[in-house]
């Protein structure tokens, strides 16, 4: 396609989101779910989900092929999209405006030395600026479960204080809050 920013705008039905100290959308849409939409006439379930200073750490779990992966790349679409200046495939939006933005996925994770590329990408998270936004699908597929549950105690417990939201879809939400009492962490299922 040949698309000017007008275009791209008008043929996604974006909405111009606010710039927030929270995370809200309301009627949000992952940008291929809204495309296959228009293209294919399909009926698609728009999201509701927010992050403020106090949700700023979610363990979002649930069923395999529920949404979630989908979940965490809306939420980063819009928040990129937002920061460059663009709308949003949501009826409404509130976007914090952050300084980083890391998103760590499992699709990338199945070759051998997963695990010690992921330890090196994720030195920056820990020591970078504040005001993040941190993604984080499915640790544990590329480690050990306990290893794993470790990385993500010691994790939430380094970013709790701080400017910075996260959110790590997780199978193992209740090992990870037996060991997390003093955070406030909120769960959320799909």
């Amino acid at each position: 396609y040949q698309f000017s920013l007008a275009h791209f705008s008008k043929y996604y039905d974006l909405t111009i989101p606010e710039i927030s100290q929270e995370f809200v959308l309301e009627g949000g849409l992952h940008l291929s779910l809204k495309q296959q939409e228009h293209e294919e006439n399909l009926v698609t379930q728009p999201i509701n989900y927010n992050l403020d200073d106090d949700n700023n750490i979610i363990l979002l779990t649930g069923a395999n092929s529920g949404g979630k992966t989908t979940l965490l790349e809306t939420v980063a679409q819009h928040t990129i999209m937002t920061h460059m200046g663009l709308g949003v495939c949501s009826k409404k939006a509130k976007i914090a405006k952050t300084n980083e933005v890391y998103y760590f996925t499992k699709k990338h994770s199945l070759n051998a030395g997963a695990f010690e590329t992921f330890l090196t990408s994720f030195i920056p998270v820990v020591v970078g600026q504040e005001k993040k936004l941190i993604l984080i699908d499915e640790l544990e597929s590329i480690t050990e479960l306990e290893a794993a549950i470790k990385i993500i105690i010691g994790f939430i417990e380094h970013i709790q204080d701080k400017q910075s939201y996260a959110v790590i879809v997780t199978h193992m939400a209740s090992e990870i809050l037996k060991h997390t009492n003093d955070v406030k962490i909120r769960t959320d299922g799909i």
